[in-house]
């Protein structure tokens, strides 16, 4: 099969006036599957960063332990069925040598022309043999789900610089003046938000104290030297939840923040700390407090 080729253009204009979140509320209503990864750490020039990822154009995505599937640019998706788990790590391989990038010369472009999304805890089941119990909760999202966006926005807080990346693909219409027009836009569509009903959890109080003994009785044995124990909080809301993202940025503002509007479902969270760096074609791994001894 012929490879895809792409070239990644950016344009550079100041920042000095934009923010990730006006960014993003102007273009999230225009352009399908808009995400945005956030850094308020403004001081460092490693974590400097902020992006916004609009019109995604492929991809790969597990919804099942079984069936993989994949998302080509102007193709309809392909399902693989995966007979042995231990195979995703080479599909993935697979699918990203679909692609023929063409080398922009920036250190943004190259941001542009990856891959972006997330793992789920879940998905350890593809990396490591572990069996894990069948999950049916309603809240059950896909394991895995990464897309190649058409058009990333990333800002350096550092320099006040912002990036208008777009990847071009033979046949593929584009649209980034309408994407330029929507950024210098002053209207910045927000919506209200209000809580319905009381919080609810998955586990009694009750139940949730015997596990806090549990926990503890295991720490005195020694199986364990630290852990976590969470159970889930649900609510139901009218209006944009989007306004829930921007109370944990305020509350929580970290280098590692994120908002991820796929449609049917969101993702949010904020991490003070990256758990994985790859630089120089090295992995840098920092583990989570409690999975690795730390000195």
């Amino acid at each position: 099969m012929k490879k895809i080729k792409i070239n990644t253009t950016c344009k550079s204009m100041l920042a000095d006036v934009f923010t990730p979140v006006g960014i993003y509320l102007r273009l999230r209503d225009r352009f399908r599957d808009t995400i945005l990864l956030e850094s308020t750490d403004h001081h460092s020039q490693e974590d400097s960063y902020s992006f916004i990822c609009i019109n995604a154009i492929g991809g790969m995505e597990i919804r099942t332990p079984e069936i993989l599937e994949f998302k080509l640019p102007g193709r309809n998706p392909e399902k693989t069925e995966l007979k042995n788990k231990a195979d995703v790590p080479a599909l993935l391989f697979e699918f990203m040598q679909k692609f023929e990038i063409e080398n922009a010369g920036t250190k943004e472009a190259g941001y542009a022309q990856g891959l972006f999304g997330y793992t789920s805890y879940d998905a350890v089941q593809f990396f490591e043999s572990v069996e894990l119990s069948e999950n049916n909760s309603e809240t059950s999202i896909p394991l895995m789900r990464y897309r190649l966006y058409q058009y990333v926005i990333a800002i350096n807080h550092f320099r006040d610089e912002l990036l208008l990346c777009e990847n071009r693909i033979d046949g593929m219409e584009s649209e980034i003046q309408v994407v330029e027009s929507l950024i210098q836009s002053k209207d910045v569509p927000v919506y209200p938000f209000n809580a319905k009903e009381a919080e609810s959890s998955n586990m009694t109080d009750e139940a949730y104290m015997e596990m806090v003994k549990k926990g503890i009785a295991s720490c005195h044995r020694g199986d364990v030297f630290q852990i976590v124990l969470s159970r889930r909080f649900q609510q139901r809301f009218i209006g944009d939840e989007f306004n829930v993202y921007r109370a944990l940025r305020h509350i929580n503002p970290s280098p590692y923040l994120f908002y991820f509007d796929y449609g049917d479902y969101k993702l949010m969270g904020s991490s003070p700390e990256s758990q994985l760096v790859i630089k120089d074609g090295k992995a840098i791994v920092h583990p989570i407090a409690g999975t690795f001894k730390r000195t």
